[in-house]
């Protein structure tokens, strides 16, 4: 062989030596290329996860307050029409009818299911004050009770236990709540009366039969001059938008009725 063929096949060599090391050089360099580029885009991925997640967060928040103005603007409408459905500020009207029966004695005995108004009022789905139409968040449907002679001499306010509980504690109060009740003394609530003033009182369980408001309720008949067996008290729990607590709003009607109205 000559020089010249040997010193050829020789860089041949060299050539295809030097031509699979760039060949490793550059597969090393797409592979990390490709580790660089997956590693970017979990990186970017992370954020655009998290700012999608706060996204929908923000969207959902949105969505409660939107929902929650629009109970508000739904309650605050209701009340009005609950004033102005011929009711007044604190007051409930009355069926003359019923009542010009009674003193011509053509109505000379009662017989009233029990929490239903006694002269067929159709009682507004709201407290009708229009001090508490924009504080009011959830409420009770209302009942109505006459007021007894206990009532007031023992300056406290006896509520059915049948009532109190399918109008008042099923569809309003939470479960801690309910326990609070049941402990002997009671819960501190406040009773709002036809002045639109608040009354500090304490509602509690009596026996198995009745349910009571106490500490207050002697300063509620006072100023509001209720008359045992003549007044009939129609009464609503709600839940207070700005304190979360709740509350009762109690508006008293007067009959010419002195004896206990039988129920069933």
């Amino acid at each position: 062989m000559s020089y010249e063929e040997s010193s050829s096949e020789k860089s041949s060599e060299e050539f295809t030596e030097l031509e699979g090391e760039v060949a490793e050089i550059l597969l090393s360099l797409h592979d990390t290329c490709v580790t660089g580029q997956e590693t970017a885009d979990a990186s970017n991925q992370k954020p655009s996860e998290e700012i999608a997640e706060q996204s929908e967060h923000k969207k959902e928040e949105k969505s409660a307050d939107e929902w929650e103005d629009a109970t508000d603007e739904e309650t605050s409408e209701e009340s009005e029409d609950a004033i102005e459905e011929g009711t007044l500020d604190g007051h409930l009207p009355v069926n003359e009818e019923f009542i010009e029966g009674i003193r011509n004695r053509s109505i000379e005995s009662c017989l009233v299911k029990l929490g239903k108004p006694i002269d067929g009022l159709n009682p507004p789905t709201l407290p009708p004050f229009r001090k508490l139409r924009r504080l009011i968040k959830n409420c009770s449907e209302p009942f109505e009770k006459q007021l007894t002679r206990s009532d007031c001499r023992q300056r406290r306010f006896c509520l059915p236990s049948k009532l109190v509980q399918n109008h008042f504690i099923g569809p309003l109060m939470k479960k801690k709540e309910q326990k609070d009740l049941e402990k002997k003394e009671g819960v501190n609530m406040t009773v709002y009366g036809k002045d639109g003033n608040e009354y500090p009182i304490v509602f509690k369980p009596l026996t198995d039969e009745f349910y009571a408001l106490y500490r207050g309720w002697g300063r509620f008949i006072e100023e509001h001059e209720l008359q045992p067996w003549q007044h009939f008290l129609t009464i609503w729990m709600f839940r207070h938008k700005r304190s979360k607590g709740l509350c009762f709003a109690i508006v008293g009607r007067k009959f010419p009725i002195f004896s206990e109205v039988e129920t069933y």
